[in-house]
Order: structure tokens, then C-alpha cells, then sequence
């Protein structure tokens, strides 16, 4: 800046200067209170939504307590009660699988039907076999059982547990 300005110029460049800063302190005071609105909405919309949440939660515990107990004289049958009352079928051929013995063949239909009979009781309806495939085959994907033959348009897949023998 030049020292050459007139004493009007540096008072009128100062009264700019103040202007600007009165505008900036009362626009910065304004967004102050309308920050401090919001943040009081805002915790009392967090504490209800907080106060429902925790409802839910303990009622959703007790209703899966209700859910998942067993009518008098109902049972599940033994080594099947930690598969809950409605287990997924990915699960039940799981369960069938761990059943057999390592080095046995075993295929889609065998499987399906096994389900079918043993977990009858727990299905809403019988398991199908496009859903129990794809369950064999992530469990061959996961490497929890192997493929000894791979399917075709007229003959399943089969597959082994255990260890596959190369023959």
C-alpha cells in the first residue's frame, strides 16, 4: 500500500473494513443460533430415537426367547438342537453330510431325500433340489466335501467327504 493516500481515503478504506466485519460478527451469530436450534433438534430426535431402539431391542429379546422355546412335548431330535427351529437348507445338508462316513459317494438326490425325511418336521415345505445343489455346491467351493464326478444334463454330480482318493 502506498503512503501517499489522503487521510479521507484511509478513513473511508477503514469504514469498509468495519462494515465488512459488523456483517461478518452478526451473519456469524446468526448461523451460532440457528447451530445451536439444530443441535437441540437433533438431540432430542437422537434421545426418542434412542428410547425406541432400546425398547425394541429388549422386547425383540423377549420375543425371540417365545419363538425359539419348544411346545410341551416337542423336541428336536438328538444332535439337531442347535439348527433352531427353522434352519436353513444350506445347514440341513450340512447336517447330512457330517453324517456319513469319509470316502462315501453321495449325490443331489440322495441328499434332498435325506432332508426330506429327517428334517420333515422343521420344514414349512419339502427342500427342492435347485436349493440343496447350490448348497453342495458352495460346501465343494468351501472345500467341506469334494466332487468326484462332475454332472451333466442326465446325471447328477457326485460328490465324496473326506479326502478324495485319485483312482
Amino acid at each position: 500500500m502506498s503512503l501517499n493516500l489522503s487521510i479521507t481515503q484511509l478513513l473511508d478504506n477503514l469504514e469498509r473494513r468495519i462494515a465488512f466485519h459488523r456483517d461478518q460478527t452478526a451473519m456469524h451469530a446468526r448461523q451460532t443460533e440457528h447451530h445451536r436450534e439444530q443441535q437441540a433438534l437433533h438431540e432430542a430426535e437422537l434421545d426418542k430415537v434412542v428410547q425406541h431402539y432400546e425398547s425394541l431391542k429388549a422386547l425383540m429379546g423377549a420375543v425371540k426367547d417365545l419363538a425359539l422355546a419348544l411346545p410341551p412335548g416337542l423336541s428336536f431330535p438328538e444332535g439337531d438342537s442347535d439348527l433352531g427351529p427353522k434352519p436353513k437348507i444350506s445347514k440341513l445338508a450340512y447336517r447330512v453330510i457330517q453324517g456319513k462316513p469319509d470316502g462315501e459317494t453321495f449325490g443331489l438326490a440322495s441328499v434332498t431325500a435325506e432332508i426330506n425325511s429327517r428334517f420333515r418336521d422343521r420344514l414349512k415345505k419339502p427342500a427342492d433340489r435347485r436349493t440343496v445343489s447350490a448348497a453342495l455346491r458352495r460346501l465343494c467351493q468351501r472345500h467341506s466335501i469334494q466332487l468326484v464326478q462332475e454332472g451333466r444334463a442326465s446325471h447328477e454330480a457326485v460328490y465324496t467327504k473326506g479326502i478324495r482318493v485319485a483312482g
